[in-house]
């Protein structure tokens, strides 16, 4: 047994949106329903959430959205009403991150980005079929890889739910049962990470429903993001040296970053480094092996704030300070969760749906010149052998290929995001030619600046429009500072 998928649980905490199939929560299983059912209106009902005051209640829809017979799902929605006396008819749909993010739970991070928004719109949040309090489906993931599979293949036979009904389309679908089933007509879409590409599933399938689009750290359906990551986190890593070489401090303190990094990298070629502090779980040292250092690496560029610990960690693995290296896992390690676990929804859309494919050719010939290894990509999103267990979806329950949409759309990209970087939205206007895409200046995939995002996202809704969108803020957002010794 080791410990190394643990240690690369506590490198997911430092995400600010994670993508990673290791994060979750636990489960709430759902009686299945065998006789087929109409679907049922919302009732809602006060309730506060994180604070906040809002509308909460259920739709039931169909697991089998083709066959509308069998399981039902009841979807937990809630609704932040706008604080206007005079609101505007269309709200704002907020869709999580992940896959499997709970959006009800982002109801505090999306009132600081949609906080202006808010006044004229109502928020409206709908956690994912398979996520949060709508039929949420995990499974314990063991830490011995050479049980995971078995462990998978066996969980898979238990759950309330059929895996490969859960898909991005037959999840927009259910979104717009809830728009229908609230009495909404034209909706305004939010999404940010995963929730962009949710949202473009949902544009497709139902453009007719929507008035703008919001999309922040977003890759067009057509790219095939998790293939490029070879390319794009080492292009993001580059531009972090750059900017470390341009400011005085960080230069100074680590004058000779890049050499220090390829040092790193052959010193894990080599072998891994045994750290003097243990797991408590396991009772064993942390080991810090080559593939642990790179997804660390890759986990760490992904948010703004986080990717500034990297010239620490680069310089601290380069010149084996055990002592720095384990001061600077110690504190993460109370804050790991004690079990593992997988989602479920996370693995059947990284596994089967074609923006998040990972073919063995395509992506290893991106792997020349980068620090991302093939299996390092592998390990970031879902092994083979995990993917190998999971059900493909029946062809109804997948998205078709993106075509032309009038409608207004924005999007919003950081210059560092290791995952989803401007290039990944080069060819927009092709598909949405109303559209308007920015460039956040030095953020990454989670990025700073909400006060800024929030003034530019109710500007466009507003709109209806981008034609005139003040995006200037952008320019003046503050960058956090390097970790500095």
């Amino acid at each position: 047994m080791n410990n190394e998928h643990r240690i690369y649980q506590l490198l997911c905490i430092l995400i600010i949106v994670t993508l990673l199939p290791a994060c979750s929560h636990s489960a709430t299983p759902q009686a299945p329903v065998t006789q087929a059912m109409p679907l049922s209106s919302i009732q809602l009902e006060p309730c506060t959430l994180g604070g906040t005051t809002a509308l909460c209640g259920t739709l039931s829809v169909y697991e089998n959205r083709a066959s509308r017979i069998g399981r039902m799902i009841d979807l937990s929605v809630a609704v932040v009403k706008a604080r206007s006396s005079q609101p505007a008819s269309d709200p704002i749909f907020w869709l999580a991150g992940g896959p499997g993010a709970a959006a009800i739970k982002d109801i505090p991070y999306a009132l600081k980005v949609l906080g202006q928004a808010n006044e004229q719109r109502d928020l409206v949040f709908v956690d994912q079929r398979g996520v949060g309090s709508s039929n949420n489906l995990v499974c314990d993931q063991p830490v011995d890889p050479a049980t995971q599979v078995k462990a998978l293949g066996d969980c898979l036979k238990t759950l309330n739910g059929d895996p490969s009904a859960y898909t991005t389309a037959w999840a927009m679908d259910d979104v717009d049962d809830v728009r229908e089933a609230l009495g909404y007509d034209q909706i305004n879409l939010y999404g940010e990470s995963y929730g962009a590409t949710a949202a473009q599933v949902y544009l497709l399938r139902h453009e007719k429903n929507v008035r703008t689009v919001s999309l922040a750290g977003v890759s067009l359906l057509s790219v095939a993001m998790f293939e490029q990551w070879p390319l794009t986190s080492q292009v993001a890593l580059d531009r972090l040296f750059a900017r470390c070489n341009a400011e005085a401090d960080c230069h100074s303190s680590y004058p000779d970053l890049e050499q220090e990094f390829a040092g790193a990298i052959a010193q894990l070629e080599r072998g891994p480094i045994a750290l003097p502090v243990n797991d408590p779980s396991i009772g064993q040292p942390v080991m810090l092996t080559l593939e642990l250092f790179n997804k660390g690496v890759h986990n760490l560029l992904v948010g703004t704030e986080s990717a500034t610990m990297l010239p620490q960690l680069i310089h601290m693995v380069y010149k084996e300070d055990l002592n720095g290296l384990a001061a600077f896992i110690t504190p993460l390690l109370s804050a790991m969760p004690q079990n593992a676990q997988w989602k479920i929804i996370n693995l059947e859309i990284l596994c089967y749906e074609d923006w998040a494919k990972t073919r063995p050719a395509e992506t290893a010939a991106l792997t020349s010149g980068s620090y991302l290894r093939y299996e390092d990509v592998r390990a970031l999103t879902v092994p083979e052998e995990i993917c190998a267990v999971m059900p493909p979806p029946q062809p109804e329950a997948l998205y078709g290929p993106s075509t032309h949409s009038s409608v207004a759309v924005l999007l919003v990209n950081g210059e560092l995001d290791p995952q989803d970087p401007p290039e990944n939205v080069a060819e927009a206007q092709q598909i949405y030619p109303n559209s308007l895409t920015l460039v956040a200046p030095g953020q990454a995939h989670g990025y700073t600046g909400s006060a800024c995002r929030s003034v530019i996202m109710a500007d466009f809704i507003d709109r209806g429009s981008v034609q005139g969108v003040d995006a200037g803020c952008l320019n003046s957002v503050l960058l956090p500072g390097f970790v500095l010794p």
